[in-house]
C-alpha cells in the first residue's frame, strides 16, 4: 500500500470522526459561537505560528496575500519534469490541506484557489530555485499558516487539549463548511475558478505588529515606512528609516502617485487620522500592500518603541 492510499484510508476514518464529533457540538452549542472572556491564549499562538504580514520568506518574497495571483500563475505556467514533481508530492504529502484536512495538500479534495496557491509556490521553489522536499514542504507551510492563520491556530488549540469551537474557530475544512468562495482573509478558499482577493488591501497594524513588521523587514528594499507628517513633525522625531512626503503639501498625491506600487508601505502620521487617509488614496491609486500604523505616533511612543530624530 502506498503513502498516499495509507493517507486516504487514514483520513477517511478521522473525517467521520471529526464530522459527527463537529455536528455533535454544534447541536449542543448553537454553532461556532465566541465564548466570552479571555482570548489571550489565541493571541499567543497567533504570535507563535503565523507569519507577521510583510516578513521576508527564504526565498526572497515578502508574505502578502496579494502574491496568490502570482502563484496560482506559476501553477499554470511551470511545467516540472517527473523528478520535480516527485519532489513536490513528497513534500506537500505529509501537509493536510486547510480546505479539506482529512486531504493531503498533495491532492486536496477538489482544486480551489488556497491549493494552486501552494501547488504554484512549490513548482516555482523547485523549477527556478531548486528547492528539495525539506525546503519546499517549509516553505509550504510558512504560506498555509501566514494564508489560513485561523485553521493552524484550532490545530494547536486541540492540541492543548482546548477546544477551538469556543473561540469561533475549528479545523473542519472550509471546503466542508461551504467557504469555497470566500477570500482567504476570511478563512475560505479564495474560489474555485475566479481568484476571490481581499475586500482591501489595507491592514491596520498596532504598534508592537508595526515594530516586527519593521524588524523583519530590515534588510527588504521593497519595504518603504512612510511618514505623511510635516518636516517639522519629522524632525522632531520619526521611525528609523522613513522617507517623509508631506500630506498637507499641494503636490503630495501626485507623488503618491510616483511611488513604485509594487512595494510593500507602511504608513504613519502623529494620530492615524492623516495616514488613514493617504492609505485610501493609496488604494485609489492602485497600491496593494499597505500597513496603517494605528494610533500613530502617539501609540508608537507610548508603546515606548524607538524614534530617530
Amino acid at each position: 500500500m502506498t503513502k498516499l492510499e495509507v493517507w486516504y484510508l487514514r483520513g477517511g476514518l478521522t473525517w467521520l470522526a471529526l464530522g459527527v464529533t463537529i455536528l455533535l457540538v454544534l447541536l449542543w452549542s448553537g454553532g461556532l459561537s465566541r465564548a466570552e472572556g479571555s482570548t489571550d491564549v489565541v493571541e499567543t499562538l497567533r504570535a507563535q505560528i503565523v507569519p507577521l504580514p510583510g516578513t521576508l520568506a527564504n526565498y526572497g518574497i515578502p508574505l502578502v496575500l496579494e502574491n496568490t495571483r502570482q502563484f496560482i500563475d506559476w501553477h499554470y505556467t511551470i511545467t516540472l519534469s517527473p523528478e520535480e514533481t516527485e519532489v513536490m508530492q513528497e513534500a506537500l504529502l505529509l501537509l493536510p490541506a486547510p480546505c479539506c484536512n482529512d486531504n493531503p495538500m498533495t491532492t486536496c479534495c477538489c482544486e480551489c484557489n488556497l491549493a494552486r496557491s501552494v501547488w504554484g509556490l512549490s513548482a516555482y521553489l523547485i523549477h527556478d530555485k531548486g528547492f528539495g522536499e525539506e525546503e519546499v514542504q517549509a516553505a509550504a507551510l510558512q504560506w498555509l499558516q501566514f494564508a489560513r492563520g485561523d485553521y493552524y491556530i484550532a490545530r494547536a488549540l486541540e492540541e492543548r487539549g482546548i477546544s477551538p469551537l469556543q473561540y469561533g474557530l475549528t479545523t473542519f475544512g472550509s471546503c466542508y463548511r461551504a467557504m469555497c468562495e470566500l477570500p482567504l482573509t476570511k478563512g475560505g478558499c479564495a474560489g474555485m475558478n475566479e481568484l476571490v482577493e481581499p475586500e482591501s488591501p489595507v491592514v491596520v497594524l498596532a504598534s508592537s505588529d508595526a515594530f516586527a513588521l519593521i524588524q523583519a523587514n530590515h534588510n527588504n528594499p521593497e519595504f518603504v515606512i512612510l511618514d505623511v507628517r510635516t518636516p517639522e513633525e519629522f524632525a522632531r522625531g520619526h521611525i528609523a528609516g522613513s522617507i517623509n512626503l508631506d500630506y498637507y503639501a499641494s503636490g503630495f498625491q501626485q507623488e503618491l502617485d510616483q511611488l513604485d506600487q509594487s512595494n510593500t508601505y507602511l504608513v504613519y502620521c502623529r494620530s492615524a487620522q492623516r495616514s488613514g487617509m493617504t492609505a485610501r488614496i493609496m488604494e485609489e491609486l492602485g497600491f496593494m500592500r499597505i500597513y496603517d500604523l494605528d494610533g500613530g505616533i502617539l501609540l508608537w511612543q507610548e508603546a515606548g518603541l524607538p524614534l530617530e530624530q
